[in-house]
């Protein structure tokens, strides 16, 4: 992970957005906006409530791939360059820059271990010991989104350990 991303991180709460379809769709939709969005901006745009807005705002800031700006959040320079690549391309190297981080990746490499995703408790405990001001509902709920991701971009992760053969039985959550 770059310095860059390392620093935007930590920023930014961990992310808790289960659908990674939004996130992708969002960091479009900013990059091909010809204005300014605040988080109201993105919640009429995802049909959510602003709070879950900036849910999916927050996670692409964690992630590098957008800032926040005087209210305004704006893709990074990192962002642009995804979304200008074809689809498979940007979704792989958005599945890259996710399981760079250390939740993610312990979730990948349990399944490479084990053949399976790990469980909500599992991953819940790897997210209390790595930010131990959360209290274990929220972080019960951030575990979700781990393995919400993990599971959507099997087909992506390869190189960071995702057992594919493991996810073949379940139903693709990225269409080609």
């Amino acid at each position: 992970m770059s310095v860059y991303a390392r620093r935007v991180c930590h920023n930014y709460p961990f992310p808790q957005a289960d659908s990674h379809n939004r996130l992708v769709d969002l960091l479009t939709f900013l990059c091909e906006s010809r204005e300014k969005r605040d988080d109201n901006d993105i919640a009429n745009y995802l049909e959510v409530h602003p709070r879950q807005a900036r849910y999916y705002a927050d996670a692409l800031c964690f992630f590098g791939l957008a800032r926040l700006s005087g209210g305004y959040r704006l893709p990074t320079k990192l962002g642009r360059e995804i979304i200008d690549l074809p689809l498979l391309v940007a979704l792989e190297r958005i599945a890259q820059i996710i399981f760079e981080r250390s939740i993610f990746s312990e979730t990948a490499a349990y399944e490479r271990s084990f053949g399976e995703l790990p469980s909500v408790d599992l991953v819940t405990a790897w997210i209390l010991n790595e930010n131990p001001k959360l209290n274990s509902t929220t972080s019960s709920r951030r575990a979700q989104t781990v393995l919400s991701w993990a599971w959507a971009f099997r087909k992506h992760i390869p190189a960071a350990g995702c057992n594919n053969a493991a996810m073949a039985d379940r139903p693709r959550a990225i269409a080609a």
